[in-house]
């Protein structure tokens, strides 16, 4: 079973038909406001694999680049098309329109989907009240409640698993080129690196703070902007499996792992467990990227991406021309024409 089939769904999200997939809007007719994207072959091989062929042409993502922005792309239908799964009940009064999805009770604001996620040391079901005063017109709980609130309610099994369902939806119907960075160490530094590269000549969203996780990770697609170009998308790990999550929630062109090191090993096991859990990230991407100096890495990749590149400062497929570390901790690297730099 896959990490998708296991909460999360394969393939093209429903609402989007099989011609559209990634790289239209779902449902079949744009609506005033609605970003257009044109239409494309499906990416996937029917093992789920990239195909060479089938990724989107440079000249479809400057379409893309170039439509409509959107006024509100959420709507009540289209938020019960990302969670197939959920039983809807809907409140006759709400708009059709959702203005944006929080997680965060205290943010609310009107017209919005509050998601209530469970945690060890929070419940947000204990704030649903609060979100809807402030003016949440639609909400997604897993607690069955017989409790008439007044606004559209989606029950689902589990908040977290939906939060990814959502991200994950618009990640598909935005369509464009996702970066994933994975790995034990330096991802952030190689996050913000690929940022500033790619910003010299393109729209670009990254994560921000450490939103690397199950939650955060859904949120920064979330907040992908329309007419972005490219997204960089950061992944963390604590336990076995979630690189997997993260991977299918993000739907990576291209994947990048920074290196492998001790990291949470009492859930990992050993370098091994924890070379396995990164690898992951690499399943089905068009692209990996694994670091030079663990051909370890590089060799856990061929099997599961189309094409590998290694890079290193010093050897590799694609190497530095240059780069420097300041005594602050802050970096920069040249390559060709460009030159990139880090915050410490």
């Amino acid at each position: 079973m896959t990490a998708l089939e296991n909460g999360m769904s394969p393939g093209t999200p429903q609402g989007l038909t099989k011609a559209q997939g990634r790289d239209s809007p779902p449902f079949d007719e744009a609506r005033e406001g609605d970003l257009v994207f044109s239409r494309g072959k499906d990416r996937r091989h029917s093992n789920h694999r990239n195909d060479k062929a089938a990724v989107r042409e440079e000249g479809d993502r400057a379409r893309a680049a170039r439509g409509k922005r959107r006024l509100n792309f959420w709507t009540i239908d289209r938020v019960a098309a990302a969670l197939e799964n959920a039983i809807h009940t809907r409140e006759p009064n709400t708009p059709p329109e959702i203005r944006g999805i929080t997680t965060d009770s205290r943010a609310v604001s009107s017209g919005q989907l509050f998601v209530a996620l469970v945690g060890e040391k929070f419940d947000g079901h204990d704030f649903l009240e609060s979100a809807i005063a402030q003016g949440a017109s639609a909400i997604v709980v897993s607690r069955p409640s017989a409790k008439d609130y007044g606004v559209t309610v989606f029950r689902v099994p589990d908040t977290l698993v939906a939060l990814g369902q959502l991200g994950n939806f618009w990640r598909r119907a935005w369509g464009g080129p996702i970066v994933m960075v994975a790995g034990s160490n330096g991802k952030t530094t190689t996050k913000d690196i690929i940022r500033s590269a790619l910003g010299r000549s393109m729209k670009v969203h990254a994560t921000t703070g450490n939103l690397n996780n199950r939650i955060g990770v859904p949120l920064t697609l979330l907040a992908i902007p329309s007419d972005c170009e490219i997204a960089v998308v950061e992944a963390g790990t604590n336990i076995p499996g979630e690189v997997a999550i993260l991977r299918d929630i993000i739907d990576p062109d291209i994947s990048v792992i920074t290196s492998i090191g001790e990291e949470h090993l009492e859930g990992l096991g050993d370098l091994e467990g924890v070379l396995r859990e990164e690898a992951s990230a690499f399943d089905g991407v068009r692209i990996a990227i694994a670091p030079s100096a663990q051909p370890e890495v590089g060799a856990a990749a061929r099997s599961r991406a189309v094409e590998v590149v290694e890079a290193g400062l010093d050897q590799g497929d694609v190497k530095a021309d240059s780069w420097s570390i300041a005594p602050d901790g802050s970096g920069a690297i040249t390559l060709g024409h460009v030159r990139a730099s880090a915050a410490p």
